[in-house]
């Protein structure tokens, strides 16, 4: 079970992070707004799944390796979330509440 566990996040993880790695192309102010929804969606997400992640650990659900792996894999996911944030400008304060009651 736990497994399938770490195969099923990480495929999750990877289905969110690929849109980072499409074609570089002039961005246009309302593709803009597109990509930074995307990414503050995935930094959303992210945050939710390591909290779901210690939580998991907590109540004794994965092993405290599984635990490192998945959270060292969603950190790693966070870090280049962020980055590209700070590459497009995005202020990531103003958009805090936006993206929490999802």
């Amino acid at each position: 079970m736990e497994a399938v566990l770490v195969v099923v996040s990480l495929l999750a993880v990877c289905w969110m992070i690929q849109p980072l790695f499409g074609v570089r192309r002039s961005w246009a102010p309302r593709e803009t707004a597109t990509i930074e929804r995307q990414l503050l969606d995935e930094r959303a997400q992210l945050l939710r799944a390591m909290k779901d992640l210690e939580q998991e650990q907590e109540a004794g659900s994965i092993s405290a390796d599984e635990f490192e792996e998945l959270r060292a894999d969603y950190m790693a996911d966070a870090a280049a979330v962020y980055r590209r944030l700070d590459e497009l400008g995005i202020d990531i304060e103003g958009s805090d509440n936006e993206g929490s009651d999802r």
